[in-house]
């Protein structure tokens, strides 16, 4: 995976990064962008210390967060390439117990990289 096929999916006017991991074969989404969508966070900031939160309490219950997501590099906000926590749509719904995260649409993604392909451009 490079920084080239990082994607950006506008969803209920939020961003949400996301790339397809081409070993696994399937789409990971930024950990922080679905947590501020899905807890209506009204802030980037608010969604982020939602998420070291949790991260600090699956610790304590004796979780790791690494065998719950992994890191990518992903463009963040301020434009810059920053590691960033990711997940599939399973470890999502799993961590956060709301099955709304396939609201994300992982099959329009599935569609879109499919078509991409097709047309030559593909990632």
């Amino acid at each position: 995976m490079s920084e080239s096929r990082n994607k950006v999916k506008l969803f209920e006017s939020k961003q949400v990064r996301y790339e397809w991991d081409e070993q696994n074969e399937k789409w990971l989404f930024s950990v922080v962008d679905v947590i501020e969508i899905l807890t209506e966070q009204p802030t980037h900031d608010g969604a982020r210390k939602y998420w070291s939160v949790m991260k600090t309490r699956l610790k304590q219950e004796g979780a790791e967060p690494t065998t719950i997501c992994s890191q990518l590099k992903m463009k963040a906000y301020d434009g810059k390439m920053r590691l960033t926590d990711v997940a599939d749509t399973e470890q999502l719904e799993q961590r956060t117990g709301k099955p709304a995260v396939s609201r994300l649409n992982a099959k329009d993604l599935g569609q879109r990289r499919l078509y991409e392909a097709k047309d030559g451009d593909g990632e």
